[in-house]
């Protein structure tokens, strides 16, 4: 699986799994079925008890089912954080370039251009850019600057209930009191930064341990104690865990 280097706001790198353009044109496909499907049960559901020429039928179409044709992906990816009924499915994410979520400049970019990418040009122009580019973006997310990627390896399936699994005793002290400052994101990132080590263990992901470190040192104003980078940062994570229980 194709994977992207991302320094995020905090200056950490991450390692993210980009989505392939077989799995987003899938995406795609379910997304038009559900569209379809909502289509025709608002038109034989809702509208088919009213009398064509009456307002009230008017009204509906006006501001419930062209809504729907004209803003179904944009609103579901608002909506869900990136994600359509499709990328949920299929556990893909669209998010930005940087590592933050996706906001409505990014999702207008990329609904705007979904005209030319993908209806105009019968989806050829999407397949062909996400095929070619580095990043796998077609033109609606480089105009946007984001990218899609797969939330489906096990090493991109942390959460906070992967970090709150840590095993603690209660007799426990900790080492880095400053531990309990950190975030619930920001302590994903160093649980997703120690299993990409585990799991890789090549220079790209020391590095990245590596720098993760001394920006934690420096945010939280604290001195590694331990001799190499990640018992540090499986420390730090262990603090966080009992300070925050």
């Amino acid at each position: 699986m194709k994977t992207v280097d991302i320094l995020t706001p905090q200056n950490v790198k991450l390692e993210m799994s980009l989505a392939s353009t077989a799995m987003r044109v899938a995406a795609f496909a379910i997304d038009q079925v559900v569209f379809i499907a909502l289509i025709l049960i608002f038109i034989f559901g809702i509208l088919e008890p009213f009398n064509p020429s009456d307002g009230v039928t008017l009204f509906l179409v006006v501001f419930i089912l062209y809504p729907i044709i004209f803003f179904y992906s944009l609103m579901m990816e608002l909506l869900f954080k990136g994600q359509s009924v499709g990328k949920m499915i299929l556990k893909l994410r669209v998010i930005r370039l940087d590592g933050e979520p996706l906001g409505v400049d990014e999702a207008l970019s990329r609904w705007f251009l979904r005209l030319i990418d993908i209806y105009l040009s019968l989806g050829s122009l999407a397949v062909l850019m996400t095929a070619s580019n580095p990043f796998r973006q077609r033109f609606g997310d480089v105009l946007g600057g984001t990218i899609v990627i797969s939330e489906g390896s096990d090493l991109d399936k942390v959460s906070l209930k992967h970090v709150k699994g840590l095993d603690t005793t209660d007799s426990y002290e900790p080492v880095y009191p400053r531990a309990r400052l950190l975030s619930e994101d920001e302590a994903m990132i160093i649980k997703k930064a120690i299993i990409r080590h585990d799991s890789k263990n090549n220079d790209g992901t020391f590095k990245a341990i590596v720098e993760l470190s001394n920006k934690l040192e420096e945010v939280l104003e604290i001195k590694k104690t331990e001799k190499d980078y990640p018992s540090f940062l499986r420390t730090v994570l262990k603090d966080y865990v009992v300070l925050t229980r």
